[in-house]
């Protein structure tokens, strides 16, 4: 397992934007999806959206729960047991 918070946030966008995933937040709520982010999402829509913050969807347009990369407790490319990165 490797660890989400020794990489920088440019870093974690660079593996993980945009890539189908399973994420595990904080709280124990559990999505599989594409991973996008609120910023990719303000300059498509022309609609305010807090920065930084990240998405699971099927779709850039679904209107789904926002959270910080301090919120995952655990993310996983899709398919993939064998890389996971944990907090």
């Amino acid at each position: 397992m490797k660890n989400i918070k020794n990489i920088t946030r440019d870093e974690f966008d660079k593996i993980f934007l945009n890539k189908k995933v399973s994420v595990v937040l904080f709280d124990g709520e559990y999505m599989k999806g594409t991973l996008y982010s609120t910023n990719d999402f303000a300059k498509l829509v022309n609609y305010y959206e807090p920065k930084n913050y990240y998405f699971v969807a099927n779709n850039i347009r679904e209107n789904t729960v926002r959270f910080r990369k301090s919120h995952i407790r655990r993310i996983r490319f899709s398919g993939d047991q064998n890389e996971e990165w944990t907090i």
